[in-house]
């Protein structure tokens, strides 16, 4: 949080050290939104990773077939993909006991990741594989390799070290993959990341409920 609220209080000395015109207060006041918008949202998140480690979500699970809730996530992060003349695919089909809304943004999130580090021209692929004990869900990508001294602190809050992973256009406090584990944790279930040659996999794995 000191960074953007830093930000807001050296903008507003800065406009406050003499008179200015109508268009620079508007300016700085629209500026100073982008930098309360960052605040709130970080809060948003360190509360939903703290509820959601502590079972305070309340959650709404339901069965839900895994490739057509993929596949709406999909449509909408084509138009993002096109910008960079992305292609995501996915393959495989599955059934899953667990909350909707948890599920949309734990995968958001991962495809989120895999379009701000991928290679333009390059293909994303969200495989899903249905076992008898689980149900694992894989965002790959190509792009940089991630180190293998990175890894293990992907998952770290607020962690953005991982210079071969970062975008100039990101903007996020470093929360996103530590979110979607506290989601996978909070069904018991693992997340874990391999990155060779440039390609990189997130590989949420959930324990396969029985079937009611």
């Amino acid at each position: 949080l000191r960074t953007p609220l830093s930000n807001i209080s050296t903008q507003n000395q800065v406009m406050l050290s003499h008179a200015r015109s109508n268009q620079e207060y508007q300016e700085t006041i629209a500026s100073n939104l982008e930098e309360l918008s960052r605040i709130i949202k970080t809060i948003n998140d360190v509360l939903y990773i703290a509820k959601a480690e502590n079972s305070l979500i309340h959650r709404n699970d339901e069965w839900i077939l895994v490739e057509d809730e993929i596949g709406k996530i999909v449509d909408y992060f084509n138009i993002l993909g096109e910008e960079h003349s992305l292609t995501i695919k996915t393959s495989g089909q599955a059934r899953l006991f667990i909350d909707k809304s948890m599920f949309e943004r734990a995968v958001n999130n991962l495809l989120s990741n895999a379009i701000r580090h991928a290679y333009e021209g390059s293909t994303i692929s969200v495989n899903i594989v249905a076992k008898a004990e689980q149900v694992s869900i894989a965002v790959n990508n190509f792009g940089d390799t991630i180190p293998l001294s990175v890894i293990p602190h992907l998952f770290d809050r607020f962690y953005r070290q991982d210079k071969s992973r970062q975008s100039s256009s990101s903007v996020g406090a470093g929360l996103g993959l530590s979110i979607t584990q506290s989601i996978v944790n909070a069904y018991q279930g693992i997340i874990s990341v391999k990155s060779e040659q440039g390609y990189t996999s997130f590989i949420m794995e959930y324990p396969n409920a029985k079937f009611k």
